[in-house]
């Protein structure tokens, strides 16, 4: 029985009356010609869809999403590989009800193994750019190259991106002098009505570096839902607020940070100026920090936006063990 959790076999397997009959489009497999298992994968699985004449099997991320059609709710499964599916180019995302998804990467409560790590080597260059509607994003490892436009962000969302799903993800952020790039941005109402839950960001390189937001969205988006998510910010880095949500009625709950992840090699903790920046309207609810007092939160609205949020302590509590 998969454990996979977002409709292609969550009831323990593949239904009698196949695929279809969850109301599954097309399935488009990735598997580059560098894998040991690629003959014999290509062996099994290759052939012909006969409703449009695509193939089944890919050896790139962007060829396969070429092959996908919108609202046929299309999933294209990459396979696990300890090469990085490196792209010097935007993945294009541009079609209504598309899953991007590693099965390989999911099982983790937060975050994901590298078990397919998606490497844009193109400085200022999104590794995903988020145009369609309703679309999925779940199971890899991204690695970036240090980038200082917010539309050079990991993930950008942009036109009417709503309903994104963008889950279980690592992103171990590279950063460079100068303000760097977001991991995710939703531009303008991009990413309203949306779900940004349960990834884990962390930096990697990037020495004394500042990124503004790790997460972002925009004051006219619309109920954006930030939660359960990590964020570990050392290296010596500066982030400047690890969520910004300005969007009216969204939410940022249950998320994790901390500024003491002190690198191997004597690269000291990070700094964090506002671990999550709230707008006016959003609800802030259940966040906890490793970080001083007065650092955790701003904006929002006083008696209104805040409940069960924690910051840092100021000793190391007595346990007390039975």
């Amino acid at each position: 029985m998969s454990t996979f959790p977002d409709g292609l076999f969550q009831y323990g397997g593949v239904p009698v009356g196949g695929l279809t009959s969850l109301g599954i489009g097309n399935v488009y497999w990735v598997i580059q010609s560098t894998n040991s298992a690629y003959q014999d994968f290509m062996e099994e699985r290759q052939g012909i869809y006969h409703n449009d004449g695509s193939w089944r099997v890919h050896t790139t991320i962007a060829s396969a999403l070429t092959a996908t059609v919108t609202e046929r709710n299309d999933y294209v499964v990459v396979m696990p590989d300890d090469t990085d599916y490196t792209i010097t180019a935007t993945l294009a995302m541009d079609k209504r009800n598309v899953h991007l998804v590693c099965p390989a990467g999911l099982g983790y409560d937060v975050g994901c193994p590298k078990s397919a790590r998606i490497y844009c080597s193109t400085t200022n260059t999104p590794a995903i750019t988020l145009t369609g509607q309703c679309c999925e994003i779940a199971g890899f490892h991204f690695k970036n190259t240090a980038s200082t436009l917010d539309t050079g962000a990991v993930i950008y969302a942009s036109a009417t991106a709503y309903y994104a799903n963008i889950h279980n993800n690592n992103f171990s952020m590279v950063l460079s002098g100068g303000t760097n790039s977001p991991m995710i941005w939703g531009y303008n109402d991009a990413l309203s009505y949306s779900l940004i839950h349960r990834n884990r960001f962390n930096t990697m390189t990037g020495a004394s570096a500042t990124i503004a937001a790790i997460v972002k969205t925009d004051a006219p988006c619309t109920g954006t839902h930030i939660e359960h998510n990590d964020f570990i910010i050392g290296c010596t880095c500066t982030c400047t607020t690890c969520v910004n949500n300005q969007s009216v009625m969204g939410t940022i709950k249950w998320n994790t940070v901390t500024c003491c992840g002190e690198q191997a090699g004597g690269m000291g903790a990070g700094t964090i100026t506002n671990a999550f920046t709230a707008g006016t309207t959003n609800g802030v609810i259940g966040n906890m920090g490793a970080v001083p007092t007065a650092t955790l939160i701003s904006g929002g609205t006083a008696s209104q936006s805040f409940c069960f949020n924690w910051d840092g302590i100021t000793t190391t509590p007595e346990v007390v063990v039975d």
